[in-house]
This record gives structure tokens, sequence and C-alpha cells, in this order.
């Protein structure tokens, strides 16, 4: 396989540098370059109109900003989902579990629980994803600097409420990504019916637990 043929999932090893670079570098644009405004304890987005200058959840204009058009495009629509892709993976029981499409909206507004409704104006711009036409009711919020200069699903979210903050946290407890693998050892056959099988456990041993668990036992490597 030629390096110019290969995918991500086969160069993790670079995907993680990559990964990195792009976190520090954004760090960096959060901390000293205030893109999201200045961090500090007090400097909060109050208004609709802050709030606007910041996020954006809809398609921009394809001739004042090609760059921006392409990245929403490419990185930011949600779908299609709901009966025009019932299959998608956001779909159950019928219905998108991000509650997308969202409804039109000429402004900005908060709702009673201190979530923010973003403007999704009815400007009738569309983009195509597979056959299907996605307007401004399926764009994610995002900032449009950094989905430009970062070339990745950026989802920005105004977070003014402790729902909110919740929301932000809990991938922390999430805990971390497991797989399950076998390892065996090369060039050792059995020779007699009177030895024992290679892959007999141990009596103590808990295969279902072990797999369930999906983490290598150093007692399973030690019997074998």
């Amino acid at each position: 396989m030629s390096a110019g043929s290969q995918t991500t999932s086969v160069r993790p090893d670079i995907v993680v540098r990559v990964s990195k670079m792009k976190l520090d570098a954004m760090m960096d644009d959060f901390i000293k370059n205030s893109v999201l405004g200045r961090v500090l304890e007090g400097n909060k987005l109050i208004t609709p109109q802050d709030i606007d200058e910041v996020i954006s959840a809809e398609i921009p204009d394809e001739e004042v900003g090609p760059a921006r058009y392409k990245a929403v495009f490419q990185f930011m629509m949600h779908g299609p989902c709901g009966a025009a892709n019932p299959k998608c993976p956001c779909m159950s029981k019928g219905k998108c579990t991000k509650y997308y499409p969202k409804a039109f909206r000429d402004k900005t507004t908060v709702d009673d629980d201190g979530y923010a409704l973003y403007g999704r104006r009815d400007t009738k711009r569309t983009v195509e994803c597979n056959n299907i036409l996605l307007n401004n009711s399926h764009v994610v919020p995002h900032h449009r600097g950094l989905l430009v200069k970062y070339q990745a699903h950026i989802n920005v979210q105004w977070c003014n409420c402790s729902l909110s903050i919740k929301y932000m946290f809990k991938y922390i407890g999430k805990g971390q990504d497991t797989a399950t693998f076998v390892l065996e050892k090369v060039g050792q056959q059995q020779t007699t019916t009177d030895q024992p099988s290679t892959s007999a456990q141990r009596d103590d041993f808990d295969e279902v637990t072990s797999y369930l668990s999906c983490r290598w036992d150093e007692t399973e490597s030690s019997s074998r």
C-alpha cells in the first residue's frame, strides 16, 4: 500500500500527533488570541447579539465566503435523517435524537431553561448531501473562523446554566476505549492427544467477565 492510498484508520500514530498539534493550537486561540472572547471570570456573552458574534448556525453565502461555505458543507451539516434517511445513526423510534431539523428563527433567543436557540433564517440556501437538499435547519452551531482554520467538525455551544455545564463535562466519565483481541504463540503445536489443550483455562478464570470487560488478563497469559 502506497503512502498516498493510506487512510487514517491505518496510521493512528500520525492521527494522534496531528490531533495534539491542533489541540495545542486551538488552546492558544482560546487563551492567547481570545477567539471566543477574553478568558476571564465574569466575561460572558450576555445578549443574543453577543452570541451571534461568536456562534453561527447558518449556511454562509458561497459567493462571499467560499471557504466558509465549503467547510460548513463538509463538516457541520447534520443528516440527512428523519423520513429522508430513517436508518441514520441519530434515529431512534422514528425521531432524530439530536432534534434535527431545527425550527427556523429570525434571530437568536434564550429559552427559560437557559439554552440558546440560535438564529436560523430561512435564507433558501441549501447544500446537497446524499441527493437530499439540506438548509439552515440542519446546520450544527459553530465558529466559522475555527471551522475554516482547523477543517474539522467543531460544535460550539453557548453555556450559561448548570445543565449545560453537565453536558460539557459528561464525556470525562465515559471511560476509556476498549478492544477485544487474542494473543497466540506461533510455532507450538500439540504433538500428542495426551497433552492438554493450549486453549484450556484455569478453573478460577472467568472467561465471560474477561470478555465483557474487554481487558487482557495477565493471569490468563501466564496460564497459556
